[in-house]
């Protein structure tokens, strides 16, 4: 069967996999763009670069982290992914700017499969297309936040059909993107593996090419970059220490392990469908692989393997599930006939769009709660926490944040000020071991020695708190550092050393709260 689209097929091609864009990255703006907040989590950290980058110039190192493995001036990881959307900060309204941007994020995970169906022939792509996007909350939720990984599970997909295509510009250029764009580019090896493989199981041929070129792009990636040569040291920090951590307490709850019983409850629309798919193959006796599907099958395999042990790799799972169940129907050359046949299909596929709709606005109507199972916080319970820290503090000052959640919605409203905990714990374990310990102990997640006293002075160089964690303030309280400290209404407490003019200020800032 002919894969490869003509000439006169590929502007057809582009206005298509065009138009499946900016209707997801419409459909997700219309249900997420009255949120009166900015993005979550990791989200306001990334808008915070995208903006500096606008603003700035097109390179941003990562200063907020001292005592980090970034350090005083880290490389920007995702540098690439910041750079494609900085556009977007050109919007005067900031927070309508982000949910932009957002939208646009979100629109790479279903773009980017329905190009890859195109390009491997598959007719109806975008209906199957909506099969992937159709899926339970937690992908949905992952996707729908401001993060690189929408932009890593579009490279993953593309990269199938160019290693399956074996076109060496793109076996290069493609790791060259991605690992500019996320350092999840490493998944790129397993694909790359599995065509080698298929290449000598059918054709006797050792493809070496298939494995040398995309790691020369990702090579060039690393050595192409104004963080040379730091960035290599992190990137073997980034990828090898959080995928061979298992502790909850240094990477957080998303890098635990996944039961095989939850994966099913999470993926089971594509799981089953993909299910229908083989049930039928192997009834009409055609179930058989090409290239591109058994790349996709292995490629599912692994994701799935690395799902288990760290439940956050999940969101790569639907579109790679769904690109699989595509594939094996073309190969098969499964076909719908009849009036009945094309109407439960027509069923499904509203069926599918009815699951996309609910679960999306479930996670709205979640994010409007402001609490996402009491452990996310909305920017705007630290806004003007942060304007009182900003009043009377100076830039590069020290702010001890207990919480590595509590970091980018800090950071987002004091970009001039230095933080001790950041995006992942390990960050600060791996850095400054000692430092993550009395961290830990500060908050209460690890016991304290008797007597022991956290000094947050002499320990972080930081004359300024700002925690949600009342374990802490206790600490402070008993231990006769609290010199001033105060409690906004949001629960947010914020501690100073022992200015007289700031701790008077902070009475008169609660009293007009």
């Amino acid at each position: 069967m002919k894969t490869t689209p003509t000439p006169w097929r590929i502007p057809l091609l582009a206005a298509e996999t065009l138009l499946v864009f900016l209707a997801f990255a419409a459909i997700h703006f219309a249900v997420m763009h009255d949120l009166p907040s900015w993005p979550y989590l990791d989200g306001a950290y990334h808008w915070l670069v995208m903006e500096a980058i606008w603003h700035d110039g097109w390179w941003r190192d990562i200063d907020w982290l001292p005592y980090t493995v970034l350090g005083d001036a880290g490389p920007d990881h995702h540098w690439l992914y910041h750079l494609l959307l900085a556009p977007f900060a050109a919007i005067d309204d900031r927070v309508l700017a982000a949910h932009a941007a957002n939208a646009a994020s979100f629109a790479l995970v279903p773009a980017s499969l329905n190009l890859a169906l195109r390009l491997c022939g598959v007719r109806w792509a975008p209906l199957w297309v909506m099969l992937a996007m159709a899926t339970t909350y937690q992908p949905l939720f992952r996707w729908s936040l401001l993060r690189a990984q929408t932009l890593a599970s579009a490279y993953l997909v593309l990269f199938i059909v160019v290693v399956c295509r074996r076109h060496k510009a793109w076996l290069v250029a493609l790791p060259f993107l991605f690992m500019q764009s996320y350092h999840a580019a490493a998944l790129l090896a397993w694909p790359a593996l599995c065509m080698a493989g298929v290449a000598w199981w059918r054709e006797r041929v050792l493809a070496w090419q298939l494995l040398a070129l995309p790691a020369l792009g990702g090579a060039l990636a690393l050595l192409l970059s104004p963080w040379y040569p730091q960035n290599i040291g992190y990137f073997v920090f980034h990828v090898f220490s959080k995928v061979g951590n298992t502790l909850n307490l240094d990477v957080g709850m998303e890098w635990s392990p996944m039961l095989p019983v939850e994966l099913l409850e999470r993926l089971w629309p594509q799981l089953g469908v993909l299910g229908l798919v083989v049930l039928l193959a192997a009834v009409q006796r055609r179930l058989r692989a090409g290239d591109a599907g058994l790349v996709a099958l292995g490629t599912t395999a692994f994701v799935v393997v690395l799902t288990l042990q760290h439940g956050r790799f999940i969101e790569y799972l639907p579109q790679l599930v769904v690109l699989s169940a595509a594939l094996l129907a073309r190969d098969a050359g499964i076909t719908v006939h009849g009036s009945a046949a094309r109407a439960a299909i027509g069923l499904v596929c509203l069926a599918a769009a009815a699951q996309f709709g609910a679960v999306l606005a479930e996670i709205h109507a979640d994010k409007q709660g402001h609490d996402l199972g009491s452990r996310i916080a909305s920017v705007e319970r630290f806004r003007a926490t942060s304007a009182f820290v900003a009043g009377h503090s100076a830039p590069g000052d020290v702010i001890l944040d207990t919480d590595w959640g509590d970091f980018p919605m800090l950071v987002i409203n004091l970009p001039e000020r230095r933080f001790v905990t950041g995006l992942d714990p390990n960050y600060l374990a791996q850095r400054s071991p000692d430092k993550f310990i009395a961290l830990y102990k500060l908050n209460g997640a690890l016991p304290l020695d008797d007597g022991e006293v956290i000094d947050v002075r002499a320990t972080f160089g930081a004359d300024w708190v700002v925690t949600r964690n009342r374990t802490a303030i206790e600490h402070l309280q008993a231990t006769g550092q609290l010199h001033g400290a105060i409690s906004d209404l949001w629960g947010i407490w914020i501690y100073v050393g022992d200015d007289a003019a700031i701790i008077a200020d902070m009475a008169a800032w609660m009293a007009a709260q």
